[in-house]
């Protein structure tokens, strides 16, 4: 009997028993594990759901721990087995699994007691028998990370090898390229394992804006992805471009810098990537931000910066925290002892009472009184409440 067979016996079982069982039914080693699992696990005291943005508990509070929403479903925990809850409360796939990742494409890798990998559908179908790796990535652009516990490859969505396991290191494929690492090196390579760029640099970063920015040899420098050709000059440091413009140092001096290579020498301490096209910099040990052009945007008179994300950076002032809008004016004035970035269009904050919401311009949607909470993902906020 195959163990695509059992497995999807003890699924399917399981689903269709839960509420006269809510046991999980394992047999064999998973039995084994399960029990070892039971007598090891300790509940957190508080218990997770789910917060509309209208402040209404939409999924109860009776998990021990949640993910995301993603594609109709999160990663839930009971009692240290995870599974999915749905947005409406359902949990289509029950909580008896070791790890579960998010559902991509379609798909997600989940990994039973017993350690094997699997690929289920949205309904719960396993795709697959059982994966034998030591690790198993989400899905993107059709083709999985796995690891063979020495090295990485790549697998498509019928959990079949499309690359074999020969890299120390890849990355998940974004437009077709994936940066990999061997013999200490990186390089990229598309789907078919051609090396679009030679794994010969010490470091690659993420294309930015058609260039990709590496180090090699103790300086940084830019590749065309269209040439595939080295271009500007190499430099002690280089931040990502952001639009037409980056910043680098010589050693001594930072540098902005346009794709041509024409440079303009800026006069500060520090400068490095401020979010949404701006520069973070600091002089006499304050911080502000510049335009992207170089210009002052804001005079250097805070503690601590956050980078700009949805048109609001969080600045601090004697540690309490506020908000500057995309012109680099005081949009929130500094009140939070802890905030944090705006993920659509709300923001986490602390309070002496506990943490909470407010929206772009400051207004509270989710009153200060829960132990946690994470950000909204499709119209629902994970939170941990206090009973």
């Amino acid at each position: 009997m195959s163990s695509r067979f059992i497995f999807m016996i003890s699924l399917i079982l399981l689903v269709g028993c839960r509420e006269e069982a809510p046991t999980p039914l394992f047999e064999g080693n998973e039995l084994n594990e399960y029990q070892k699992i039971v007598a090891d696990y300790s509940p957190p005291t508080y218990k997770w759901g789910y917060l509309t943005k209208e402040g209404t508990l939409a999924i109860e509070d009776k998990y021990d721990d949640l993910r995301e929403f993603n594609n109709g479903l999160a990663a839930m925990n009971i009692s240290g087995l995870w599974g999915y809850v749905d947005v409406f409360g359902n949990e289509p796939i029950p909580a008896r699994f070791r790890t579960v990742g998010t559902f991509t494409e379609g798909i997600a890798v989940v990994q039973d007691l017993n350690g094997h990998f699997h690929l289920l559908e949205k309904n719960g179908q396993p795709i697959t028998d059982s994966l034998h790796y030591n690790e198993v990535k989400n899905f993107s652009e059709g083709m999985a990370v796995y690891s063979d516990g020495l090295n990485f490859g790549f697998l498509n969505q019928k959990g079949k090898i499309a690359i074999e396991a020969e890299y120390s290191y890849a990355t998940a494929f974004t437009n077709g390229m994936s940066i990999v690492q061997k013999n200490g090196k990186f390089g990229i390579i598309n789907q078919k394992n051609d090396k679009v760029i030679p794994i010969e640099y010490d470091k690659l970063w993420s294309p930015s804006n058609g260039l990709l920015r590496y180090k090699k040899e103790g300086n940084f420098g830019y590749i065309d992805l269209n040439s595939k050709q080295r271009v500007l000059k190499s430099y002690t440091s280089a931040t990502d471009f952001q639009g037409s413009k980056a910043i680098v140092h010589d050693g001594n001096n930072y540098f902005l810098v346009d794709k041509n290579g024409s440079s303009e020498q800026l006069p500060y301490s520090f400068i490095d990537v401020g979010g949404e096209g701006k520069w973070m910099y600091s002089a006499n040990n304050k911080f502000g931000f510049l335009n992207n052009d170089g210009s002052v945007l804001t005079l250097p008179q805070y503690d601590l910066l956050m980078r700009y994300r949805e048109g609001r950076a969080g600045y601090s002032i004697n540690d309490i925290w506020g908000y500057l809008d995309d012109n680099g004016k005081i949009v929130i004035p500094a009140q939070f002892p802890l905030v944090w970035d705006f993920v659509n269009g709300y923001a986490r904050m602390i309070s002496q009472y506990g943490f909470g919401f407010i929206d772009l311009n400051g207004r509270q949607i989710l009153e200060p009184r829960y132990m946690e909470v994470r950000d909204f993902s499709e119209g629902l906020a994970r939170i941990q409440v206090y009973r």
